[in-house]
C-alpha cells in the first residue's frame, strides 16, 4: 500500500531549504524494515514539475509537493512508524494532507 500525501512548504522556506530538510532530518529519520506491525517499504518526494503547474487546480498550488510512504502490513502500520515524521514537517510549518491510501493494481 502507499500513503499519499500533498505537503505545501512554509512560504517562508525556499525549496531548496525544504528539499534538504526532508531528505536529510525527515526521510533519513524513518525506519523502514521489518516490525510487529508491518514495515516502511519506502519514501519518496516528488516537486511538482515546473511545467506542469498549469495542470494543478487553483486550490492545490502551493501543494508542489507529493510524498509517498509505501508500507506492507496492519492498517496501523502508516500512522505507528512514520507519524512522528509527518508530525516533524507540520511543526517545521508545512502543511501536510492526505491524499489516500493507494493499492497498487499493475506493475510492469
Amino acid at each position: 500500500m502507499t500513503n499519499v500525501f500533498r505537503v505545501a512548504p512554509a512560504a517562508d522556506v525556499s525549496e531548496d531549504e525544504f528539499e534538504r530538510f526532508m531528505r536529510e532530518e525527515v526521510i533519513a529519520s524513518i525506519e523502514t524494515g521489518p516490525t510487529r506491525v508491518g514495515e516502511i517499504t519506502g519514501v519518496r518526494l516528488y516537486r511538482l514539475s515546473s511545467d506542469d503547474e498549469g495542470a494543478v487546480d487553483r486550490a492545490s498550488r502551493t501543494e508542489k509537493y507529493i510524498w509517498l510512504i509505501e508500507w506492507d502490513g496492519l492498517e496501523q502500520t502508516v500512522d505507528a512508524l512514520a507519524g512522528p515524521a509527518i508530525e516533524k514537517v507540520r511543526h517545521a510549518g508545512a502543511a501536510v494532507r492526505p491524499a489516500g491510501e493507494w493499492r497498487l493494481v499493475h506493475e510492469r
